[in-house]
């Protein structure tokens, strides 16, 4: 976590450090207390509270000074930090001929810190393949549950240990690598070739063409333009492995449309972070 001491003033890394390796988020919101939410459940910094020059200051540290070179990652509201770090911002949007080009006077940010829990999940494997040979699966919970997480856990097992395989990553928002200028900041093995700052759409697609995987692993599916590229890697013959915002089965059915769903072969339901059921969908529809 040390990438991180660089962008925050000695006095508040001294509040952050003792439990930083716990913490999974720091929300700044100007003029209000920090927050900051990890495995300990929530802490309030009632003493500490960030003027918009503070704010501004900060945003000048991620940004290395020179915003415009985070062009393309500002329009979507974050930037990616050495380390897989991620910082959600919100502030003034800012038009031109009615046309999005992004945002000025930064006031919130949200920190998202980037932890490596490689035995989340482990031993998911060993349910879901046949051989070298992965089924497709999609995994399912509600947002902070773990499922980037597990993909990210399971695509690292499987680039170790099966032969043959190729794996794409499509990582839009390079959360799952944690990519910094190219660079993936997590280990996913040697058999995964990442594109990230991609559309998934536009990702799926390319790796088709150009990469010749057999897996394509991609995180937070459901819009309608992906849905229709899942379906190309499919006919095409490539195995998923895919995560989705959801709570049950019936409603991760309705959302995909039941062509798409089911082509998949396993469903990982986690219940919360200690808690989580693989199931095949030949028992879920019996």
């Amino acid at each position: 976590m040390d990438s991180l001491k660089k962008y925050f003033t000695q006095k508040f890394w001294s509040w952050l450090e003792k439990e930083v390796n716990d913490t999974t988020e720091i929300r700044l919101r100007v003029c209000q207390p920090v927050i900051v939410k990890g495995l300990f459940g929530e802490r309030i910094y009632e003493e500490c509270r960030l003027l918009p020059e503070d704010l501004d200051q900060l945003f000048e540290r991620i940004t290395n000074y020179s915003a415009y070179a985070y062009e393309k990652e500002l329009k979507e509201g974050y930037l990616t930090l050495p380390g897989g770090h991620r910082v959600g911002l919100a502030g003034e949007a800012v038009y031109i001929n009615g046309k999005f080009q992004g945002m000025k006077h930064i006031r919130f940010m949200n920190f998202r810190l980037c932890h490596s829990i490689e035995q989340y999940g482990s031993g998911l494997i060993r349910q879901i393949a046949d051989g070298d040979r992965i089924k497709n699966t999609l995994i399912i919970s509600r947002p902070g549950m773990g499922k980037t997480t597990m993909l990210r856990n399971l695509i690292r097992e499987i680039s170790h240990n099966c032969l043959g395989t190729s794996i794409s990553v499509i990582d839009e928002r390079n959360e799952i690598s944690g990519a910094y200028l190219g660079v993936p900041q997590i280990n996913l093995g040697e058999r995964a070739d990442i594109l990230s700052n991609i559309s998934k759409r536009e990702g799926i697609l390319m790796a088709i063409r150009a990469l010749g995987p057999t897996i394509i692993a991609v995180d937070e599916i459901g819009e309608e333009k992906e849905k229709e590229a899942l379906q190309y890697a499919l006919n095409s013959g490539v195995r998923l492995l895919a995560t989705i915002h959801g709570e049950y089965l019936e409603q991760v059915e309705n959302r995909l449309g039941s062509r798409l769903y089911q082509q998949f072969d396993y469903f990982v339901l986690i219940e919360r972070w200690d808690k989580y059921q693989c199931i095949a969908r030949q028992s879920e529809s019996s």
